[in-house]
């Protein structure tokens, strides 16, 4: 045996504590770059969601033509209902 057991132990016990010390940096690491990665995301989520909604004018825009097509569709029917009503049955 070329080293004393109690130099062998130390030198394991050393090597162990080195290798957990790594171990939680290497954790402390990657949760670190996950927590990044994970705000980033919902960073960018929010911020796309915000620029995609309509101004107040697009917005109003949009309610008037929503209405203006509604209104054609009642006038529409309402012509169908006067011409079977003036058309002659038989």
């Amino acid at each position: 045996m070329l080293i004393d057991v109690h130099t062998r132990e130390s030198l394991l016990d050393t090597l162990a504590g080195c290798h957990d010390t790594r171990t939680g940096i290497y954790l402390l690491a990657l949760n670190a770059l996950v927590l990044v990665l994970l705000v980033v995301f919902v960073t960018l989520t929010l911020y796309y969601c915000y620029k995609r909604r309509p101004t107040p004018y697009e917005a109003r825009q949009k309610m008037l033509k929503d209405q203006d097509y509604i209104l054609s569709k009642i006038r529409h029917y309402q012509a169908e209902q006067r011409n079977l009503m003036l058309s002659p049955i038989g």
